[in-house]
């Protein structure tokens, strides 16, 4: 009986990290991509190059927040 529960808590942990994890990335992906289409006035990225730099528009939305939370920090 404990495997079989043990594997159920597992799975369920399983699938909350994956949720998690895509919801955070999600949200990094936008906020780079409107601030990205904000600062170059709707010229990057388009929709293919969207797809293509996927990552690159995460990764900018991440340094985005980290800048943002920093400059926060210094400020109060």
């Amino acid at each position: 009986m404990d495997i079989i529960t043990d594997s159920i808590a597992g799975f369920f942990r399983f699938v909350f990290n994956v949720l998690i994890a895509e919801t955070i990335a999600t949200i990094f992906y936008f906020i780079g991509k409107w601030s990205l289409q904000l600062f170059t006035l709707g010229n990057y990225p388009n929709k293919k190059q969207a797809q293509d730099h996927e990552y690159r528009i995460t990764a900018f939305g991440l340094a985005e927040v980290i800048l943002l939370v920093w400059l926060l920090a210094i400020m109060l």
